[in-house]
């Protein structure tokens, strides 16, 4: 569960108090860092790991009724569990949690309770497929709904403001979005093609997220503002990261960010991948998608 403990300790380094963990596993906690705190019981619990093998008994009974609204329930080696899977995803989705699997840990099954109305789930299947057939190639769903839990989770727990740089046609800025309003946050989205930027004005429009939204036709390399931010998200021009990067670095402290496409454009990222497992960040690599994502956590080293 190493891999686990470091996507926590990246998140909860950037929050204003230790999260409490609620660990249920015969083997060695690896959640020794002094940004957790054992949780007194499960309805107290900022995040509930779970072991694979105590699962679907323990899940069903012991765990989702008493679950607090903006808590994560992590359950590392579910491939042990693949003949379970689809019933423990079906259980969490009847009793409206959503979730996410990450290809560490032998598989890493992310739930979160969720509060996303119906039609907002349909706005998100027609952003999805208009994106496709538009070539505009948008995150996952698997990746947006780990986009959302993570910015529900940090946007909870420490009152500032999302960055976005590469809004596409707004798949993700939903996602991004919707934890944004849960949490009384706001979302300042940057994307650089007019059309694609109507096209996700559009949408955040139709979602009624314009509160929570700020949309900015333009370069994020020449328009970013400082701004307390706890979480940014980076899909924008492959060969433009390690600029982005840079500027922003004078902008933020203890800020996370996600950056796509960092499996899949290895030769564009080159730079600024040095950069993020470099002085300064704490970083880990995922494959919510087969383009992956790096969660790294910035800090000024004292």
């Amino acid at each position: 569960m190493e891999k686990t403990a470091r996507l926590f300790e990246i998140i909860c380094r950037a929050l204003p108090q230790p999260c409490r963990i609620t660990y249920m596993s015969s083997a060695k906690n690896p959640f020794t860092a002094s940004v957790f705190s054992a949780a007194d019981n499960i309805i107290d619990s900022d995040i509930i790991v779970m072991d694979a093998q105590i699962l679907y008994h323990d899940l069903l009974v012991n765990v989702l009724p008493r679950t607090g609204p903006d808590t994560i329930v992590a359950i590392p080696n579910i491939f042990d569990q693949m003949v379970k899977l689809p019933k423990i995803i079906y259980t969490a989705r009847t009793n409206y949690y959503v979730s996410s699997v990450l290809s560490v840990d032998n598989g890493l099954l992310l739930m979160m309770k969720t509060v996303i109305p119906r039609e907002l789930h349909e706005m998100l299947g027609r952003a999805y497929r208009e994106a496709m057939l538009r070539g505009a190639h948008p995150v996952s769903y698997n990746t947006g709904r780990f986009l959302y839990m993570i910015a529900r989770f940090m946007g909870t727990r420490r009152k500032a403001s999302i960055l976005e740089i590469g809004a596409g046609t707004g798949f993700s800025t939903l996602w991004l979005g919707l934890a944004a309003q849960h949490a009384g946050a706001k979302l300042v989205s940057y994307e650089k093609d007019p059309d694609l930027a109507g096209l996700a004005r559009a949408r955040i429009v139709a979602s009624n997220l314009q509160k929570n939204i700020e949309l900015a036709c333009g370069d994020a390399a020449k328009g970013v503002e400082k701004n307390d931010y706890y979480l940014v998200f980076i899909d924008g021009e492959k060969t433009e990261y390690i600029k982005y990067i840079q500027i922003l670095e004078p902008l933020m402290n203890n800020t996370v960010i996600i950056s796509h496409n960092t499996l899949s454009h290895p030769i564009e990222l080159r730079e600024y991948i040095e950069k993020i497992h470099g002085r300064n960040y704490l970083s880990l690599t995922l494959m919510p998608d087969n383009a992956g994502l790096t969660i790294s956590l910035y800090h000024i080293n004292k």
